[in-house]
């Protein structure tokens, strides 16, 4: 031929490929000995049981549940449409439940990290479980944060959780009674005090709220900037 490639254009097109579950059969040859003594392989620690489902299903239903929070049914019917595949919601449960007690000694590193740090921020805020108000509380650094979710809001719940009664840090928070209970150095939360700034303007009228929140603002500015 006497055409030569000019140039080679190109196009691409980013996708997924179709969504499917695989199976994956473990065997394990059992065999007899001549002098009449029966022995087998192993299987794979990670294969306890006849039929389960594998760690990458299972990170995925965790992903969905806590951090997308899908309630169950929806989880399960997003299985059902992607994969094709009925859960069951004793599945759903007992995943929650594995997940839970595999991140046991991670929970106390991170509780133990934030009770050592040197200005932690600390909240509530109601939280609905079976209908009922319990309380969402949080602990957290610019780094890392904790939550727990307790019957109570105040100092029964704060002293189960365990961080506020050794915490020997600042503690940033909206100076609720209950926290002022503790021991440690307190600090006003400055986004609950311009929430209570926007409040004394917009029903009080008063222009001063409006000149401190400004100003509160313009510091935070200055100091991200490094000033």
């Amino acid at each position: 031929s006497n055409c030569s490639i000019k140039s080679i254009l190109r196009r691409q097109v980013y996708d997924i490929p179709p969504l499917k579950l695989t199976v994956t059969e473990h065997q394990a040859e059992v065999k007899k000995c001549v002098c009449g003594y029966t022995t087998k392989a192993d299987f794979p620690k990670t294969v306890p049981h006849y039929v389960q489902y594998g760690s990458h299903i299972r990170g995925f239903l965790i992903y969905l549940q806590n951090y997308q929070f899908l309630p169950y049914e929806r989880t399960k019917e997003l299985i059902a449409d992607l994969f094709k595949h009925n859960l069951s919601t004793g599945t759903l449960s007992n995943t929650q439940k594995h997940a839970f007690e595999q991140l046991e000694a991670f929970e106390e590193q991170l509780k133990a990290l934030l009770t050592l740090a040197t200005v932690a921020g600390f909240d509530e805020t109601g939280f609905r479980v079976l209908s009922k108000c319990w309380w969402l509380h949080s602990c957290s650094t610019d780094k890392h944060a904790y939550y727990q979710v307790h019957e109570k809001r105040g100092n029964e719940a704060m002293d189960a959780i365990g961080i506020l009664p050794n915490f020997e840090g600042i503690a940033i928070h909206d100076f609720w009674k209950s926290y002022l209970k503790y021991t440690c150095t307190h600090g006003l939360c400055n986004a609950h005090l311009l929430r209570e700034l926007t409040f004394i303007k917009d029903r009080f009228k008063q222009d001063w709220a409006e000149d401190l929140a400004s100003l509160l603002c313009e510091m935070k500015t200055a100091r991200d900037k490094g000033y």
